[in-house]
């Protein structure tokens, strides 16, 4: 059973990873400004719908917790997939279940569903493991802690997705070779939460990627008001050849 959610794990890993993370280095100054007037003649070029424009998308509270107790304290739930060509192929479910004592330790307890694999975690106030259970059945601490945690990182993939490409600073300053062009704006329901998602879609040229190659995604970025998150990913193509990989948050609940 841990086997084959290792396995569950380690596709998610390959597929966010085959793609092109953002984060390559300006060359020079001047070929930095360069690229920004580039995009500015690019922008007033664009004939985007009335309705997109002189809609920009501020990024004041950008979501992305890096613990579980910080994770705990924000989410009661999220849920998010990834699919290719249409079809799901690995989905994570994330649950918060409330409190309970362990051992007389106040803890908070986890749960999570991959795919067809059921994880429960008790954490206390300073993030240590108190009690793991794997398909209902108890673990012993120090064993689970081995070969467990590391699935914990599923958990956070929405979040690792976003911080990989940089989303909010690219979409106020991007680097030199990215184009971001909103393409869309509509009012969704994710779960219990309701706010605008926009739509955009980011091509990647040299230098943010190697001469000769080039790479297009589309971000999806909900505006809940008090926050913003990343809901969606998809590679769109890479370097001439299409590609349909998604991924999408589906549920999500603030405690």
């Amino acid at each position: 059973m841990l086997k084959k959610a290792f396995l569950i794990l380690l596709v998610f890993l390959l597929m966010g990873s085959m793609f092109y993370g953002c984060g390559s280095p300006a060359n020079q100054v001047e070929e930095e400004e360069t690229r920004e007037e580039e995009m500015v003649i690019d922008e007033m070029e664009e004939t985007e719908p009335d309705e997109f424009k002189n809609l920009p998308l501020r990024v004041d509270d950008w979501e992305a917790p890096t613990s579980l107790q910080e994770l705990a304290f924000t989410y009661r739930e999220i849920r998010h997939s990834w699919s290719e060509n249409g079809e799901e192929v690995a989905s994570v479910h994330y649950l918060f279940e409330g409190s309970e004592e362990v051992e007389g330790i106040h803890t908070d307890k986890i749960s999570f569903h991959i795919n067809e694999e059921d994880f429960t975690l008790w954490i206390d106030a300073e993030g240590n493991t108190r009690k793991i259970e794997v398909g209902g059945e108890d673990m012993p601490v120090e064993m689970g802690d081995m070969m467990f945690m590391p699935l914990v990182s599923s958990i956070f993939m929405p979040f690792y997705i976003s911080q990989e490409w940089k989303v909010d600073q690219m979409l106020a300053h991007p680097d030199p070779g990215v184009y971001i062009k909103k393409t869309g704006e509509t009012r969704e329901t994710i779960g219990d939460l309701t706010g605008t998602v926009h739509t955009f879609e980011v091509t990647l040229e040299p230098p943010e990627v190697p001469q000769g190659e080039k790479g297009k995604v589309r971000w999806k970025i909900a505006d809940f008001g008090l926050f913003q998150m990343l809901v969606g990913w998809e590679a769109l193509e890479r370097v001439g050849e299409e590609l349909a990989l998604e991924f999408t948050i589906d549920r999500l609940s603030l405690q």
